[in-house]
């Protein structure tokens, strides 16, 4: 019976575990995301956190630490969203938008950017089924978030 729930407890820490994950989007590119933890709080839905400006935030794991540029609102108010009940879901560029000024406003319009933004949301659907994703966006990224928007329905 210890087993049994020493094992259990190892499976739930892992399901609430922070993780980047680099997921191909299309072909020849991928896209880089870290889904925060949440500490032990059950997520009632997901936020996929889009990012203002030009969308780099270089996210990249240096000695085992997951690191992130905070310049942006939305990466530091994670804390709240995990506190009220959402799974906090931060994406960095595509790989062909790190280079430069990062995406611009006709790549956030493009059918390219909402195969990104479905990629994410369908890796999340298998992660954490029947959990409900929405799209959350600042500044520049509301373009993002209008285009998937109008382009992404629920599957």
């Amino acid at each position: 019976m210890r087993v049994l729930v020493l094992l259990l407890a190892v499976v739930a820490g892992c399901a609430s575990a922070q993780e980047v994950v680099t997921l191909k989007t299309r072909p020849g590119v991928t896209l880089p995301f870290f889904i925060a933890n949440m500490g032990g709080v059950k997520p009632e839905a997901a936020a996929l956190l889009l990012i203002g400006g030009g969308g780099n935030i270089r996210l990249r794991v240096e000695e085992g630490q997951t690191r992130f540029g905070q310049g942006n609102f939305l990466p530091r108010a994670r804390r709240e969203f995990i506190r009220n009940g959402i799974l906090p879901v931060i994406l960095d560029n595509p790989t062909d938008q790190q280079a430069g000024d990062g995406m611009s406003d006709d790549f956030r319009e493009s059918a390219a950017h909402v195969a990104d933004i479905r990629a994410v949301r369908a890796e999340l659907e298998k992660r954490y089924p029947g959990l409900p994703v929405f799209v959350v966006g600042t500044s520049r990224s509301t373009l993002s978030a209008r285009t998937s928007r109008a382009r992404c329905r629920p599957s």
